[in-house]
């Protein structure tokens, strides 16, 4: 993406940076970030775009007995031990998960917690326990882990930004994004 941007937008100066949700929404807050690319649930005071959604698959250790699936359902994961990121992490996340558990039946019981996405596919493939991610994910980590589709769930990637920002620039990275985004097929396996 990066590369296609600069491409189409050789007088946008752009620069990249890897964070976490609440310093996130906190940088764009304050003005450190013009625009980022997250999931939902956000926050008011955002706009966004949703650029793309794929499927939310559950991530299994290889030789899982249920690995082989094509399709779980969220209730068939009740009796595994669970690693998710802290709730720290982002709070409206985390009552969106709570809900989702809820409906499918049961609590999670979560072993361990932790705040990357590399790590947690390491736990998953250490046999720790399971955990839910976007199948996008699974360019991560490649042996080790199983992605299978959860029937019916998928989860967008939005391009937010503050409210009120109505830079021509904006405008402009927002058709590029939206472009490529159109281009690009998350529902097939990574």
């Amino acid at each position: 993406m990066v590369r296609a941007v600069r491409r189409r937008l050789p007088g946008l100066d752009l620069a990249t940076e890897e964070t976490t949700i609440a310093p996130l929404v906190e940088g764009l807050r304050k003005g450190r970030y013009d625009v980022a690319f997250t999931r939902p649930p956000l926050v008011e005071g955002l706009e966004n775009r949703t650029l793309v959604s794929e499927p939310v698959c559950a991530v299994l250790p290889e030789g899982h007995p249920l690995a082989q699936r094509a399709e779980l359902t969220l209730g068939e994961l009740a009796g595994e031990h669970w690693v998710l990121t802290p709730r720290s992490s982002w709070e409206p996340w985390h009552r969106a998960f709570d809900e989702s558990f809820r409906a499918a039946g049961f609590t999670p019981d979560v072993v361990r917690r932790d705040a990357s996405v590399q790590s947690l596919l390491g736990l998953v493939a250490a046999g720790v326990g399971v955990t839910r991610l976007a199948r996008s994910a699974s360019n991560l980590r490649r042996t080790g882990v199983v992605f299978v589709p959860l029937t019916g769930e998928s989860v967008p990637t939005e391009m937010v930004w503050l409210s009120g920002n109505d830079s021509p620039a904006l405008h402009r990275l927002l058709d590029v994004v939206t472009e490529m985004a159109a281009a690009t097929d998350f529902t097939r396996s990574g």
